[in-house]
């Protein structure tokens, strides 16, 4: 009976690790998307300035390319134990690594954004996009937070239990 408890402990916790990972990549993929819009506007509204094209075009690119391998690397599901142990620090690694750059590029876009309306005066649409996405960079800094915290605490709690189970199952 102990045991079909645990087995039932271990599959509501993947299944609710599973649910966070698909919550997350939904926001993230509305928050990116913003991002691809803002960019769009900001390259049709620059395609004179040939800097800021570029700029902005290559910065696209790279968070694109970004959010693509932040999918890629997703938790498979199907992956047996030993497969993901292997490769949960190299993804790790590489996952922090894509966050990283995603934001910085994100942040790059803002302050150069910032930039041209300081120098060359900004339409008031341009000044609320940039406006509005300082906001949404800084709601999907937060999210992100906030899943790594509920993350860590599920796992914390799961490891906590699975800790006192195996305890009972010695005497």
């Amino acid at each position: 009976m102990l045991k079909e408890i645990k087995e039932n402990t271990v599959a509501s916790y993947k299944k609710t690790v599973n649910r966070i990972n698909i919550a997350k990549l939904i926001i993230n993929g509305v928050f990116q998307l913003f991002f691809l819009f803002y960019y769009i506007y900001l390259i049709y509204t620059h395609k004179d300035s040939l800097g800021y094209l570029i700029c902005y075009s290559i910065l696209l690119g790279v968070l694109v390319v970004s959010f693509i391998i932040e999918i890629l690397l997703m938790n498979k599901i199907d992956d047996t134990k030993e497969e993901k142990k292997d490769k949960k620090a190299k993804r790790k690694k590489t996952k922090n690594t894509v966050k990283i750059i995603k934001y910085l590029i994100k942040f790059a876009t803002i302050c150069i954004a910032f930039a041209d309306i300081k120098a060359n005066g900004g339409t008031p649409n341009a000044i609320l996009l940039m406006s509005f996405s300082v906001g949404v960079f800084t709601m999907q800094i937060l999210f992100s937070i906030i899943i790594h915290l509920l993350k860590k605490s599920f796992s914390r709690m799961f490891k906590r239990g699975n800790k006192e189970q195996n305890k009972e199952d010695r005497k």
